[in-house]
């Protein structure tokens, strides 16, 4: 950009921090167990084919058993679910302490999904995207929207990809 300075990471997470939006967790398995992290860039590409984005950054944890794996899953939470979206923002919590609900299932992939999440998109990995600054971008075949909820607020907060095609 010529005659701007450019915007540095913190600002940008701050402005990006201040508009309203549903939070999705992302999910997947690793060898360790399942695993999954706050996914404040999951966003949709496409209805058709149903195609979801979720932006990964090269420190997060389950950047590498995505890709190994091949699989995810995004969920959007409701209000009720504000202590486990806190339990999965904090870096330090006990993995196992996250999955520890009977609430979780998996579906066609064998990504965890929650069952009481607003919705669960349960993706298969179809193209990766490098990126030298911003991670990588995933592509993902959705393969199963398995759940009706009633409708209820998004749970939402101030906080700081894989595109996917949805089956």
């Amino acid at each position: 950009m010529t005659g701007q300075a450019a915007i540095d990471p913190g600002t940008f997470w701050k402005v990006l921090g201040e508009r309203a939006i549903g939070m999705t967790l992302v999910t997947t398995t690793s060898s360790e167990g399942p695993i999954g992290f706050i996914g404040l860039s999951a966003a949709h590409v496409s209805a058709s084919p149903p195609t979801l984005l979720v932006s990964l950054d090269h420190k997060t944890a389950a950047r590498a058993p995505i890709l190994e794996r091949r699989h995810f899953a995004v969920h959007y939470l409701a209000r009720e679910h504000q202590p486990l979206a806190e339990l999965f923002a904090d870096r330090q919590s006990d993995r196992a302490a996250r999955f520890a609900s009977p609430d979780w299932a998996t579906l066609g992939t064998g990504a965890p999904v929650l069952k009481t999440a607003l919705g669960v998109f349960d993706c298969a990995v179809t193209d990766v995207v490098e990126r030298e600054h911003d991670g990588r971008l995933r592509p993902g075949r959705r393969l199963a929207h398995p759940w009706e909820r009633r409708p209820a607020d998004l749970l939402s907060r101030q906080v700081l990809g894989v595109i996917g095609y949805l089956a």
